[in-house]
């Protein structure tokens, strides 16, 4: 049995999911999806998987410490793509 698609109802937001990674065309992508979201009247969602290095730990423990170290790097991150200024991305400030 099909749904009808919620989508279209009054007061939805279209968004732009952009995946954060350290890859060096990141930076870019949360650029133009924040750029494209303000022309638009979107939002901007920003995904940032973390994976556990051993996925079969048996003490839970450091897998907790784990996993808040991954989640101070995930903020760090999150940080300063926050504070970074509104600018082009280099490779277009030359063109």
């Amino acid at each position: 049995m099909s749904r009808k698609r919620r989508s279209y109802e009054a007061g939805h937001k279209p968004k732009y999911l952009v995946i954060i990674d350290e890859s060096p065309e990141c930076d870019r992508a949360v650029y133009y999806a924040s750029r494209r979201a303000a022309r638009t009247g979107a939002g901007m969602v920003m995904l940032l998987v973390i994976e556990p290095n051993d996925r079969h730990q048996q003490r839970l423990g450091v897998a907790d410490i784990m996993k808040a170290e991954a989640q101070e790097a995930a903020n760090a991150i999150l940080v300063r793509f926050a504070a970074a200024p509104m600018a082009p991305p280099a490779s277009r400030r030359n063109a």
